[in-house]
C-alpha cells in the first residue's frame, strides 16, 4: 500500500515539474517574442507594401515610399497587432515544438533501431505539427496584422476586426489559413530539420575547439543564433512565393475568391515576381529565428529549464 502511495506521489511531482517547465518555456518564447517583434516589424511593412503595391517594386522603393509620405512611424504600422499575435504565437508554438520532440524523442530512442532514422525526421514531423496547430488557432490576428500593414490609413486593432467581419462574415477572419498552412508548414519542416542539423555541426567544431567537456553558454547562443539565421533565410526565400499569395488573399488584391489553383497560375505568370517581398522577408525572418531561438534557449537556462 505504501509503495503504491509512493508511485502516485512520484507521478504527481513528475506532473507538476513537467507543468512548471512548460510555464517557463512559454514565459522564455513570449520574452523573445517581444525582442523580435520590435525588431523585424519594419521589415514586415516594407515586404507587405511590396507585394500589394504596383508603384513599390523593391525594398528601397518602398522604404522611401513609406518614409516621405507616412514617417518613420508608419514602420511600425501593426505593430500593437503584431504583440498581439507574436507573443501567444511564439511562445505557444516553441513551447509545442519541445513539448512535441521531447516526448517523440523519448519513444524513437525506446527502439534503438529505428532511432538514427527518426532523429533525422523528428524535427522536421514536430515543427509541421507545432505549426500547423499554431496557425490554425491564431490565423485570425494574423489577418487582422496584414490588413493593417497593407494600408496607409491607420485604424485600430478593434475596428480591423469588424471591418473584416463586416465584409465577409465571421469566418471571414479566417481567409488566408490554408495559403498559410501551405507557406508555413513546409518551411517549419525545412527550419527545424536544418537548424538542428546545422546547431549539431557547430556545436561539434566550437567544442573542438575549445577542447573543453563543457561549451560555455556565450558559445552555445551564437551556434543558435547562426543556425537560426541560415535556416530562416533559406526557409524565408524558398517559401516567399506562397507568402505572396497569402498577402494577396489577405489583403483582397483581387484574390479573395479565386482557388488555389487560379491563384498559383496568376502569381507563376508574374516569373521573377513570384519572389516579390523575398528581399525583406529575408531581412526580416532570418533574424527573427536567429533572434528568437538564440534567447529562447537563453532564457530557457535563465529560468532553469531542461535544453537541449
Amino acid at each position: 500500500m505504501s509503495e503504491c502511495l509512493k508511485g502516485t506521489q512520484r507521478k504527481k511531482d513528475n506532473n507538476c515539474t513537467s507543468f512548471k517547465s512548460m510555464e517557463r518555456k512559454f514565459v522564455a518564447g513570449a520574452g523573445g517574442a517581444c525582442l523580435v517583434a520590435i525588431f523585424t516589424t519594419p521589415f514586415d511593412v516594407v515586404k507587405t507594401r511590396i507585394q500589394t503595391r504596383a508603384n513599390c517594386l523593391t525594398a528601397s522603393q518602398a522604404f522611401k515610399c513609406i518614409y516621405h509620405n507616412e514617417g518613420v512611424s508608419a514602420l511600425w504600422n501593426g505593430l500593437a497587432a503584431t504583440f498581439l499575435l507574436e507573443i501567444p504565437r511564439a511562445a505557444f508554438y516553441l513551447t509545442l515544438y519541445d513539448t512535441i520532440t521531447h516526448f517523440a524523442h523519448k519513444a524513437s530512442f525506446s527502439n534503438q533501431s529505428n532511432s538514427q532514422n527518426v532523429s533525422f525526421l523528428l524535427p522536421a514531423l514536430s515543427g509541421l505539427t507545432a505549426r500547423s496547430i499554431t496557425v490554425v488557432l491564431t490565423s485570425p490576428l494574423e489577418h487582422v496584422r496584414t490588413y493593417l500593414q497593407s494600408s496607409s490609413h491607420q485604424s485600430g486593432i478593434i475596428q480591423t476586426f469588424r471591418t473584416i467581419i463586416h465584409r465577409g462574415g465571421f469566418l471571414a477572419l479566417w481567409t488566408g489559413t490554408t495559403v498559410t498552412l501551405y507557406r508555413d508548414v513546409p518551411f517549419s519542416a525545412f527550419y527545424w530539420s536544418s537548424f538542428e542539423l546545422l546547431r549539431s555541426f557547430f556545436l561539434t567544431l566550437v567544442d573542438r575547439r575549445q577542447n573543453v567537456n563543457g561549451i560555455k553558454n556565450n558559445s552555445i547562443f551564437w551556434v543558435d543564433f547562426a543556425s537560426g539565421m541560415i535556416s530562416g533565410s533559406t526557409a524565408a526565400f524558398l517559401t516567399t512565393p506562397i507568402d505572396l499569395l497569402k498577402t494577396r488573399k489577405q489583403t483582397g488584391d483581387g484574390y479573395r475568391n479565386e482557388s488555389g489553383k487560379e491563384m498559383w497560375s496568376r502569381v507563376r505568370s508574374e516569373g521573377s515576381g513570384m519572389f516579390r517581398g523575398a528581399v525583406p522577408r529575408m531581412a526580416k525572418v532570418g533574424p527573427a529565428c536567429a533572434i528568437m531561438i538564440s534567447f529562447y534557449e537563453t532564457f530557457k537556462r535563465l529560468l532553469q529549464v531542461e535544453t537541449r
